[in-house]
């Protein structure tokens, strides 16, 4: 495989395994996942991260208020939704 210009071997990857690749210009790594080959393909998929870490910082210096410390309203007469049976 050649990634920027790169040519990079792993010998011995079991299908659904994932290959972490880092490159220069970004600080979180790309996932390449194979999960069938046949004799002139490779087929899979490539994961990259949906977010940068500089969007990440932004979003988390906003005011956020954990979901465990939200406590619900006292109401009396509103009852607590049932659980299915199994």
């Amino acid at each position: 495989m050649i990634v920027d210009d790169n040519q990079l071997q792993k010998k011995k990857v079991n299908l659904y395994e994932p290959i972490w690749i880092h490159t220069e210009n970004d600080a979180q790594p790309v996932q390449i996942v194979v999960n069938r080959i046949d004799k002139d393909l490779v087929h899979g998929y490539i994961s990259a991260p949906k977010y940068k870490p500089s969007e990440l910082a932004t979003a988390g210096s906003a005011s956020v208020t954990p979901v465990s410390a939200k406590t619900p309203p006292d109401t009396p007469n509103q009852q607590q939704p049932q659980q299915p049976q199994q």
